[in-house]
């Protein structure tokens, strides 16, 4: 317990790291994303702009997982809503901190043997929206306006594909395809199938 309680003060003392870009964030230290067994995954930056993925079970026990070049972190759909993990907890999807990139990159990890599944690198400004249930697809919030970061589209990336949907993924009631707003908290349903995100709208309505 007393290792647990020193990683958490650690964690809590490391400054968050947070990529461009509303209403999704990325973070570095913190509580990080909690699986359903109680594992705790939490981005830690390491010397020699390297990234180390910690580990923390509910017993207590803390370990260092694989570390990868670069900066990276774990999603963050609102500032105390983490993600990343799939509805069965094996997959990981860590995404890059790089401020003002051309690119945005993710990292598709097993979590069961720690192995890079894939890594993605998309031309222009993309956060980390979802996972589908099965993990085979990969829901992203696409900025479109540099000059306003509550402008956004949803996009979709097959990750069995490995390729980028065309289109965009919008309510057909709503009057256009760019929607605006912050993610201010999200539920997600007992099955994993629907997920809910409450936004608000400076100067307009909430919204789900």
């Amino acid at each position: 317990m007393k290792t647990l309680l020193a990683l958490l003060i650690v964690l809590a003392a490391a400054p968050a790291a947070w990529a461009s870009g509303g209403p999704q964030y990325t973070a570095q230290g913190g509580l990080g994303v909690e699986s359903s067994n109680g594992t705790r995954y939490v981005a830690l930056s390491a010397p020699g702009n390297h990234t180390i993925l910690a580990l923390a079970s509910k017993d207590g026990s803390v370990w260092n997982g694989p570390s990868f070049g670069g900066m990276w972190g774990i999603p963050m759909i609102t500032y105390r809503d983490a993600a990343g993990l799939s509805r069965d907890g094996r997959t990981l999807v860590l995404q890059s901190i790089v401020l003002g990139a051309p690119t945005t990159r993710f990292i598709v990890l097993d979590t069961r043997r720690f192995h890079v599944e894939k890594r993605l690198t998309l031309h222009g400004s993309f956060s980390f929206d979802a996972l589908s249930p099965d993990a085979s697809r990969l829901f992203l919030i696409e900025h479109v306006d540099a000059a306003d970061i509550s402008r956004y589209v949803v996009r979709a990336y097959d990750l069995r594909e490995d390729r980028l949907l065309t289109g965009r993924i919008a309510d057909r009631t709503q009057k256009g395809w760019v929607m605006q707003g912050e993610a201010t908290t999200r539920t997600t349903s007992l099955d994993g199938r629907w997920v809910y995100t409450l936004y608000m709208n400076p100067g307009g309505t909430p919204f789900i």
